[in-house]
């Protein structure tokens, strides 16, 4: 017997001698590797080491899923993917495939397939169908169709993640791989900003944009993405899941856990103030208002003891004062060239992608029209600039609306409103099981949805698949409804219907309130140019050269109503031309007043000793229309008030509905 022991364990210490000698042999040919080169350390070490890991994950699904998550949610394609020619999105939607097809040989891991998996099938599937018939007759059919088979592919990628999910039942596991990643670059940016001031970008991880904005007071980092918008609409998908697994950390009594997942939810935002984003800020406060009201009473009154922070928040520059900039600037009365650069941009890409719309609502100008018509549309829309924007229009559901249409936007409301609407119900069938953790999870991953919706506002469609990972979690949850979803679903439905009502209320009030703030006034406004006169003949060109500059039109538009009250003149510098508005109560007075003004404002070129060199010319006839002009601090308020109705509003139902 003593042998045949002796025989075992040498026979079990070959594979140990094999390692021992293949890393030491690893370990020499990367000590060589500046002599050699890097074809034989990829060759020898890294194509097998991938190799390995490779089988490795496609024999465990419930990694590989979570593999292809942190690839996407941190970007790790698009960062090593500009060193190298190798698609490591290619390279996980196989491993995810394979992997699939191997859990699916597991009858355990097939029978948790079942009709909820076909629905959110059937939901991308709306979708894709309403972007080919855009695609039927886009401006450029191959461009249309290039960008749809793209989608098709990330849809493809979403479909497999939350098959994955299903099947592995690794929901918690899925929300942590988001969580992580994102905390963790967040920390990354603030190391950035506060040790290396920026220089430092970890590999690609922690880049800093070079957008500016206004009132901005620290770099605005953009993560592993190239734009601090998108990154900021990343961070919000994490916070109510780091918020859910804080839950379920304290409902476990873990306490180290419960500190691991707040310290988590700090680094996001912190990652999402070093964004400056003001379209995140806002998102943030929509996405932690959700997840609150969909978690139940013990978030509410979680939530109500925060609020004292939610309100210092605020006062933190370069959110709060931010924040008011942005509503002056939208709704405020100053010229465009006197705004925030980025915030007229997007205000002239907004106004011509619904121009767009206007000229062609049921099927747009197909996927990717947008960028072929901008510069036909944007000397057609109020707001001018210089660098008519861009290639989309900053806005999701404009973007959706100029290239696909009323179809594309039913097609995105199918998609999302209904996986919103099947999570919902899982929501309100854990509610009724008093389950506060699972809940918890299923009102953050339809928290996210809707945080990424509104932040979508802001901007465009784009990472699609990161967007995806939490429709394919939702989706997830969402299956778990099972045959009892009738009962949820009435009671889901009395919800919205309470929702609906206290919202109709609380707009009834901001209705009320603009209402009873608002101002009415006529204006009449002439649109009026200045061209070199005479004196300037032998330098005609040169005169024009001069009054493109930027300072020049608005200087002539503040001299045209210097000492006439009740006038203003705004200069258009992008198209050469002055709109002087005269406002009154009485339609007659206001064209009255223009007439003056128009004179007046000759006069004062003269007593400027200006009139020699450019003479004031009208353009256009006079328009005339009437104003309903709403101050921002009444706009805030009518709002605010409008949310406190609504939120008692429905408190007030609910309580109403249990007592019946």
């Amino acid at each position: 017997m003593k042998p045949a022991v002796a025989d075992d364990v040498a026979v079990s210490a070959r594979p140990s001698s094999y390692l021992i000698g293949a890393v030491i042999g690893a370990a020499v040919l990367i000590a060589f590797s500046p002599v050699l080169g890097l074809t034989p350390l990829v060759l020898v070490v890294l194509l097998p080491a991938a190799m390995v890991a490779m089988v490795y994950l496609v024999r465990r699904p419930h990694w590989t899923v979570v593999a292809m998550v942190v690839c996407e949610v941190a970007n790790i394609s698009g960062v090593v993917g500009a060193r190298g020619p190798i698609s490591l999105f290619r390279i996980s939607l196989l491993l995810g495939l394979v992997a699939l097809g191997i859990a699916l040989f597991d009858p355990v891991a097939r029978s948790r397939l079942n009709r909820w998996t076909l629905v959110f099938i059937g939901l991308v599937g709306t979708f894709l169908t309403t972007q080919f018939v855009a695609s039927i007759g886009a401006q450029d059919v191959a461009a249309a169709f290039s960008l749809m088979t793209k989608q098709g592919t990330d849809f493809v990628f979403i479909v497999v993640v939350m098959i994955l999910i299903q099947v592995t039942q690794r929901r918690w596991t899925v929300a942590a791989a988001v969580v992580i990643p994102l905390a963790t670059i967040g920390v990354l940016t603030l190391l950035n900003q506060v040790i290396f001031n920026g220089a430092m970008s970890f590999g690609g991880f922690a880049t800093v944009t070079e957008a500016k904005g206004e009132l901005v007071t620290t770099l605005r980092f953009g993560g592993p993405l190239p734009d601090s918008n998108f990154w900021g609409r990343h961070l919000i998908m994490g916070l109510p899941l780091a918020g859910a697994l804080m839950v379920r950390a304290s409902r476990a009594g873990r306490g180290r856990a419960v500190i691991g997942w707040a310290a988590a939810l700090l680094g996001l935002l912190v990652g999402i103030y070093l964004t400056q984003s003001r379209g995140t800020f806002i998102a943030t406060l929509v996405v932690l208002t959700v997840w609150t009201l969909a978690s139940g009473p013990s978030a509410w009154r979680v939530a109500v003891r925060m609020l004292p922070a939610v309100v210092l928040l605020l006062l933190v520059p370069g959110i709060g004062n931010r924040l008011i900039a942005l509503v002056v600037d939208v709704w405020g009365s100053r010229p465009s060239y006197s705004i925030d650069l980025s915030v007229a941009s997007r205000m002239a890409a907004g106004e011509v992608a619904w121009t767009m719309f206007d000229d062609r609502p049921v099927f747009g100008f197909g996927p990717g029209g947008f960028e072929l018509e901008v510069a036909r549309y944007s000397g057609l829309v109020p707001t001018a600039v210089i660098n008519p924007a861009t290639t989309a229009p900053h806005n999701l559901y404009a973007q959706l609306a100029s290239e696909s249409g009323v179809v594309g936007l039913i097609g995105w409301a199918v998609l999302v409103i209904g996986v919103t609407g099947c999570v919902a119900i899982r929501v309100t069938q854990l509610a009724l099981r008093s389950d506060v953790v699972e809940r918890s999870l299923a009102a953050a991953a339809m928290a996210a949805v809707v945080g990424w919706s509104v932040a979508s506002i802001f901007i465009h469609l784009s990472y699609l698949r990161t967007f995806g990972i939490l429709l394919a979690l939702a989706g997830a949850i969402a299956t778990d409804i099972g045959t009892q979803w009738r009962e949820p679903l009435r009671e889901c439905t009395r919800t919205a219907a309470q929702a609906s009502a206290a919202a109709l209320v609380g707009l009834v009030v901001v209705a009320g309130c603009l209402t009873a703030t608002a101002t009415r006034t006529h204006t009449a406004s002439q649109r009026v140019t200045v061209l070199p006169t005479g004196a300037t003949e032998y330098a005609y060109a040169y005169a024009l050269d001069v009054r493109s500059y930027d300072v020049v039109l608005p200087t002539y538009a503040a001299m045209m109503t210097s000492g006439t009250p009740g006038v203003a003149a705004v200069a258009d510098t992008v198209r050469g031309i002055v709109t002087i508005t005269a406002t009154s109560p009485d339609p007659q007075a206001a064209r009255g007043s223009l007439r003056l003004a128009v004179e007046r404002a000759r006069t004062n070129l003269a007593m400027f000793n200006v009139a020699s060199l450019y003479d004031l010319r009208p353009v256009g006839s006079t328009i005339q229309r009437d104003e309903t002009k709403h101050s921002a601090a009444a706009t805030v308020s009518a709002f605010a008030a409008g949310a406190v109705v609504a939120v008692g509003a429905y408190l007030l139902l609910r309580r109403r509905m249990r007592k019946n």
